[in-house]
């Protein structure tokens, strides 16, 4: 089943908080940027940094903690987190904060939270940080590094490019890196529930957002399209333990990246 919501007109530019759709089972909730307004039966909350240009909120966890990043007027990202309190850079005196830029992407309910860095050779890697340790990820061999999510047991999903500048996923458990890529494709891994469930994007021509895709434990995986949308076009961001899927089709098929 696929349930359409739409942004707020003129709300583009903030991000929110607040909001639940609960359906059985697996729920696809396509959001089309430039559909009608469908607002009416939720209530939301704009979150803006003090001070910042622009705000993303990337992921929250069950306890109401979230993380995203913001946008200064150098057009430079850094990570924010909202510890049910108040919201704030993270790591703003370490390895995070004082990063070219960083973004924070997913956390669990444990607080351990995941991203990238851009280093000040333009190099980026993945983190996780648990709100004292800082430990950077970087896959093996790799040009480049980015976490993306993680779930209550600490797997890990992200990307990375090899030195040749292809791009590929990966899953990190328990200390040991695995490559994750779906074949004849380009493969973004983007949220993974505690049942090592993986859900992303799946780009099988260039340039374009591609297919939403589920990928189990084993291996397997399924493509999904949204019904009526454009070619190429969906992609899934988020899967929760009740197989609760979020996922966006935007209708230029074109990918867009933060």
């Amino acid at each position: 089943m696929f349930l359409d919501v739409a942004v707020p007109a003129g709300k583009e530019g903030h991000s929110y908080a607040g909001g639940t759709v609960k359906k059985a089972n697996l729920l696809l909730l396509a959001i089309v940027l430039t559909a009608a307004n469908c607002f009416a039966q939720y209530s939301y909350q704009a979150i803006d940094f003090t001070g910042a240009v622009r705000t993303r909120i990337f992921a929250v966890n069950n306890r109401g903690e979230f993380v995203g990043a913001f946008w200064d007027t150098a057009n430079n990202a850094h990570a924010i987190f909202f510890d049910g309190k108040d919201l704030a850079r993270v790591d703003p005196n370490g390895v995070i904060g004082q990063s070219t830029r960083s973004w924070a992407y997913a956390l669990n309910d444990h607080g351990q939270m995941v991203g990238r860095i851009l280093d000040s050779s333009g190099v980026f890697h993945g983190y996780l940080f648990d709100g004292t340790v800082i430990t950077l990820m970087d896959y093996p061999g790799a040009a480049s590094t980015e976490s993306y999510g993680i779930n209550n047991r600490g797997d890990i999903i992200g990307v990375f490019h090899d030195t040749g500048g292809i791009l590929h996923s990966f899953q990190w458990h328990d200390g040991t890196f695995t490559q994750t890529d779906l074949p004849n494709g380009e493969t973004v891994p983007l949220s993974i529930n505690d049942q090592g469930e993986a859900v992303g994007e799946f780009a099988d021509v260039p340039n374009t957002a591609g297919h939403g895709y589920l990928q189990l434990k084993n291996g397997s995986f399924t493509l999904y399209d949204v019904p009526g949308a454009p070619a190429n076009s969906t992609f899934f961001i988020s899967i929760n333990n009740r197989n609760d899927i979020l996922n966006i089709f935007q209708q230029m098929a074109t990918r867009t990246l933060f």
